[in-house]
C-alpha cells in the first residue's frame, strides 16, 4: 500500500505571501528527496497535507512544478523570454537587448539550480543545467560574452553551491574557453570564493591538457565547449523514490 495520500493533493505554500501550489504527493516525492522526507509523517484522514517554503521564490517554484508535470523546463510560462527579434533603434541596441535577455535567463536558471539543491531534486537540476548549457552557448559563441558578467555573480554561484556541483563545473568549463574575455581578467584571489574558482579552473585546465596529451596529440590543443559534448558532463545522480 502506498504511503502517499491520494485523497487530496498536497498544498505547498511558497514565499513570504504563502502562494499556494497543489500537487500530487507521489509525483513530487518521486523527484524530490526533501518532499519525500516531508511526506513521511501521516496526516489525519480527509486532511490535506500542507507544507511551507517561506524563503523560496514562487516564480522559481512554478518553474519546478511545470518541469515536474510536463517533463520539460522550457514549458514554463515563468521562464524569462528571449525574443527572436529585439526592437532597438540600431543593430547595436538590438544586440544589447538580446544579450540582456540571455543574461536574465541565465540568472534565473542559476536560481532554479539553487532551488533544486534546496529541495534535493537532482532530476530538476539536470534539466536546469541542460538549458544553461544552451544559453551559455549563445552568449559565448554569438556574443563573445562570459555568462557571469561580474566577479560578484561568479562569487554568488560559489557561495550558493556545493563543491563539485554541476553548476560550478559548467562555469569552470565555460571559463576555460573564455579566458580572453574582459570580465575574467581581474579576479580577486583574496576572495575565498573567487580563489576557489581559480584553483578549480587551473585544475580543470590541467586535467584537460593531460587527457589531450595522453590521447597522442601534441599539436594545437582544442578544448571542447560544454555544448559540443554529445551527452551532459554535469549530471546529478537521480535515485528512484
Amino acid at each position: 500500500m502506498s504511503r502517499y495520500d491520494f485523497s487530496l493533493p498536497a498544498a505547498i505554500l511558497v514565499g513570504p505571501y504563502a502562494e499556494a501550489f497543489h500537487i500530487n504527493e507521489e509525483l513530487i516525492c518521486a523527484s524530490s528527496h526533501f518532499f519525500r522526507a516531508a511526506c513521511e509523517e501521516p496526516v489525519p484522514n480527509s486532511s490535506r497535507r500542507t507544507m511551507t517554503l517561506p524563503d523560496t521564490d514562487p516564480t522559481l517554484f512554478d518553474i519546478f512544478i511545470s518541469w515536474l508535470i510536463t517533463g520539460d523546463i522550457s514549458n514554463s510560462s515563468e521562464l524569462e523570454g528571449i525574443t527572436k527579434s529585439a526592437h532597438g533603434e540600431t543593430e547595436e541596441e538590438e544586440e544589447a537587448i538580446i544579450i540582456e535577455q540571455h543574461y536574465a535567463l541565465w540568472d534565473q536558471l542559476c536560481g532554479c539550480y539553487n532551488l533544486g539543491d534546496e529541495i534535493l531534486s537532482p532530476g530538476f537540476k539536470n534539466a536546469v543545467v541542460d538549458l544553461l548549457v544552451k544559453v551559455s552557448g549563445h552568449l559565448v559563441m554569438r556574443f563573445n560574452t562570459f555568462p557571469c558578467r561580474t566577479t560578484y555573480e561568479l562569487e554568488t554561484i560559489y557561495k550558493t553551491t556545493f563543491p563539485g556541483s554541476g553548476l560550478r563545473r559548467l562555469v569552470v568549463d565555460l571559463a576555460i574557453g573564455c579566458l580572453g574575455i574582459e570580465s575574467l581578467e581581474d579576479i580577486d584571489r583574496e576572495n575565498e570564493y573567487l580563489d576557489e574558482f581559480c584553483r578549480e579552473l587551473l585544475s580543470r585546465t590541467g586535467d584537460s591538457l593531460r587527457d589531450y596529451r595522453e590521447g597522442g596529440r601534441s599539436d594545437d590543443c582544442y578544448l571542447k565547449y560544454p555544448w559540443e559534448f554529445q551527452t551532459s558532463s554535469y549530471p546529478c545522480l537521480v535515485e528512484e523514490a
